[in-house]
């Protein structure tokens, strides 16, 4: 939408038409009024008056209707030439009705070097008038200049209640609002990468893996029966892993067009994390971390989308057995709140663990507070995890268990309607 001034209105002329006319009544009165004149020396001075009221008439209507004044480029320029032109039909006015009117040539020469005083301080007041505008305009134009060179933190402070210190108000409003969509922009490019990145890495690992495995069973290399099964779970549990992704890529793309759809039914959190671990049970055995999972008493039945939540846990689960070395372990727990329960999944490793779980942990938290990277998650699943967790309500928030750990805990509240952000204990 393009909103253009009006140009052609007469308000503005007819209230300088009636400015004009009204001076001109007032003058008459208050001449008549305080010199008491004769009727020849009224109808002079109102005949002298009324020429140059009309001179004035016709040329505001023609630097109002040809916008002569508006053809100058700068807006100093534009209101100085304004109280130019005023001053100059004033002195010219008045100094001929002087000499007409006053025989004395001592008093005319008077009158006219008191016109002159008076045009020449007129000229400098406009000339400071329009100096002090054409500042803020230029603070204003400026400012413009630097969003159109992707400068959006910039700000203009104008003192003052007139209309460009309202301009500049709502131009920092706008500037701030460009600097967020420009900050969420390059955020999405980054996710962006990062998304490659992971899709990258996640479905390099278990096709690579999947691949090696069938092509030794295909190969015929194994004669012991119980080698052979156990290579053949490997495989399954790498094609399944490949399931799951492409599960979550199909998710996320939902997501971006409708948003994840919660349908919400009364729900044990006890069962949610039994089966968790249940299913997870192999593949901790297999790498020798210690998998464990309980709910505390007292947690009642909560209102959630038991599919949903139970892919959050197995996300959150199956990473962190990913990311804790032999040795370690990691728990699935929840916990009584005033609202409803909060859910954690935390691992732990005595020792130091190897280089790329140590990036794994600075990716979660770094130089800033751990709550700003509780969102950015280091896997595609991880970030559908997020997307679950945001949509019933709640935030996954991300703690460091002294350097050893990490600690990711969301709350569900049972009535989610009802329960603010603050009140879940996020």
């Amino acid at each position: 939408m393009t909103i253009y001034p009006v140009r052609r209105s007469i308000g503005p002329f007819v209230w300088f038409v009636g400015g004009v006319l009204s001076t001109l009544l007032l003058t008459l009165v208050g001449f008549w009024l305080v010199m008491q004149p004769s009727t020849v020396d009224l109808w002079l001075l109102g005949v002298a008056l009324g020429v140059a009221a009309l001179a004035f008439i016709v040329a505001g209507f023609l630097a109002y209707r040809l916008a002569w004044i508006q053809r100058l480029q700068r807006a100093r320029s534009t209101i100085f030439a304004g109280y130019t032109l005023a001053s100059l039909l004033i002195s010219v006015a008045i100094g001929l009705m002087v000499w007409l009117m006053v025989p004395s040539a001592y008093d005319r020469g008077v009158v006219t070097v008191l016109l002159i005083f008076g045009l020449g301080s007129a000229l400098a007041f406009g000339y400071l008038h329009a100096a002090t505008h054409s500042i803020k305009l230029d603070a204003l134009v400026g400012a413009a200049d630097a969003i159109t060179l992707g400068r959006f933190h910039v700000q203009v402070e104008i003192e003052g209640a007139e209309q460009l210190a309202q301009m500049a108000a709502v131009f920092n409003t706008m500037s701030a609002k460009l600097e967020l969509v420009d900050r969420k922009e390059r955020q999405l490019d980054q996710l962006r990468r990062d998304l490659m990145a992971w899709i990258s890495y996640d479905l390099r690992i278990p096709l690579g893996s999947a691949r090696t495995r069938v092509e030794a069973l295909a190969g015929g290399h194994f004669d012991n029966q119980d080698t052979y099964l156990r290579y053949l779970r490997m495989a399954r549990r790498d094609i399944n892993a490949l399931s799951d992704l492409v599960d979550d890529l199909s998710d996320m793309a939902q997501v971006d067009v409708t948003g994840i759809v919660i349908d919400r039914q009364p729900s044990k959190i006890a069962a949610l994390i039994a089966e968790t671990v249940a299913g997870l049970t192999d593949d901790a055995a297999e790498k020798g971390v210690s998998l464990t999972g309980t709910a505390a008493p007292g947690i009642a039945v909560i209102a959630l989308d038991a599919r949903q939540i139970s892919r959050v846990l197995n996300n959150l689960a199956g990473h962190a057995l990913n990311r804790t070395p032999a040795g370690g372990s990691v728990r699935v727990n929840a916990y009584p709140t005033r609202a409803g329960v909060l859910l954690e999944v935390a691992d732990f490793f005595e020792g130091t663990r190897p280089d790329e779980m140590v990036q794994i942990l600075e990716m979660f938290f770094g130089q800033d507070d751990a709550r700003t990277h509780a969102t950015a998650n280091t896997r595609l699943s991880l970030a559908m995890a997020s997307a679950i967790v945001q949509a019933h309500g709640s935030r996954i928030r991300a703690e460091s268990i002294a350097g050893k750990g990490l600690r990711l805990v969301f709350t569900l509240a049972q009535d989610p309607d009802a329960v603010s952000v603050v009140q879940r204990g996020m």
